[in-house]
């Protein structure tokens, strides 16, 4: 939401929708359709999975077939759009496309996935690529930004672990590993920071890991697979409390 207005993103029938509300009385301002062809392997949704994304008058959007696009606030004009998976080949993976776009600065920055483009932020008004790094796999979780000494910097879960980059020049900083050692499995929690903390978790007997932020590197406070598991950003099926003063 913003500026009273409530964007929806949804599939219906073969398109990908955006729909603009009022926010009070719910009465559509705009919408627009694109067609996307993607089909769920394992009959879960047809997607999309990534919540739009509102920077001053734009409101960006990711669908699970990889389209990045860009559309104005007030009437719903695209303004443009990028086909991540035919410019970059990242996998499917089991279920598409799910990372919401993080506008920092003139960027807007993406868990792509693809081989050199493990993270890609491409600028804001253009969609023309800014940068791009790594060949991780994409994860299902949305990148952050945060302030450590009063420097910015990008954290993404990627599929293999958290990376943190510059956000200007995406130069990488450091890699931390954090993956399952099930194939079948996937990361999909968003980095939490908390003061100059940084909290990751996963399920598929990964658990969770307290860092303190360091340019060179992070500093591993704890970890534990009894700690806490995290799926899609969430418990299971339970409210969980974790003491992040020490390891529980």
């Amino acid at each position: 939401m913003a500026d009273g207005k409530l964007i929806l993103f949804s599939r219906q029938g073969d398109n990908e929708r955006v729909q603009c509300l009022d926010a009070a009385s719910s009465k559509a301002i705009w919408s627009a359709d694109y067609p996307t062809a993607y089909q769920d392997d394992f009959g879960f949704d047809d997607g999309p999975r990534a919540t739009p994304s509102i920077d001053g008058n734009h409101v960006y959007t990711f669908g699970a077939e990889g389209s990045l696009r860009c559309w104005d606030l007030g009437s719903g004009k695209p303004l443009w759009a990028i086909d991540t998976t035919a410019q970059f080949h990242q996998s499917k993976g089991f279920f598409g496309m799910a990372c919401s776009p993080l506008i920092e600065g003139d960027a807007v920055i993406l868990n792509v996935g693809g081989r050199g483009a493990g993270v890609v932020a491409f600028d804001k008004g253009s969609g023309k690529v800014m940068w791009q790094a790594t060949d991780d796999e994409a994860s299902y979780a949305s990148p952050v930004a945060a302030t450590f000494g009063g420097k910015r910097y990008v954290l993404a879960l990627t599929r293999s672990g958290l990376d943190a980059f510059e956000p200007t020049g995406g130069r990488v900083l450091f890699r931390f590993p954090w993956r399952s050692p099930m194939n079948a499995s996937v990361n999909a929690a968003t980095p939490l920071v908390i003061d100059d903390r940084v909290f990751v978790s996963a399920s598929y007997e990964t658990g969770a890991a307290l860092l303190r932020f360091r340019e060179a590197g992070p500093e591993k406070i704890w970890s534990g697979d009894d700690i806490l598991s995290n799926h899609y950003a969430r418990g299971k099926n339970e409210l969980v409390c974790v003491d992040l003063r020490a390891k529980p």
